[in-house]
């Protein structure tokens, strides 16, 4: 995230539109940032529940 704000920060202070881009780039930076957190989350809760064979938990009886 903290490179959207930057490169925001750098494009308003070069363009003198000071405070768009780096209203952008957060943004940008947050949704990037939460896309990632979803992404883990969804790939832990898929190896989670599985052992060693890559079996589930709940299929061995």
């Amino acid at each position: 995230m903290l490179v959207y704000v930057l490169a925001g920060y750098l494009l308003d202070r070069w363009l003198d539109t000071a405070p768009w881009f780096i209203l952008i780039g957060s943004a940008i930076g947050m949704v990037a940032f939460f896309m990632q957190v979803a992404r883990m989350s969804r790939k832990m809760s898929n190896e989670g529940g599985k052992n060693e064979a890559g079996e589930k938990e709940s299929d061995k009886t």
